[in-house]
């Protein structure tokens, strides 16, 4: 199942569907400049910057529809 279209969360399912190409469009950004701070820093990239930029790339191809290596 995607998105319940009745009961209580019909209306942040609603919201959430209309902010999705906003959260999508910010997302790449967001792993685009993290990702060049983390191989321009990675001295300074903790596990958890890399384990955090990989779930996002996962989220994106997710999202649109692919598979993440």
């Amino acid at each position: 199942m995607i998105a319940r279209l009745g009961g209580p969360d019909r209306e942040a399912n609603a919201h959430l569907i209309a902010a999705a190409p906003d959260l999508l469009g910010e997302l790449k950004r967001m792993v685009e400049h993290f990702s060049a701070w983390a191989n321009d820093h990675s001295d300074e990239a903790t596990t958890e910057t890399w384990a955090a930029l990989y779930c996002a790339r996962a989220a994106l191809a997710k999202a649109e529809g692919s598979s993440h290596d």
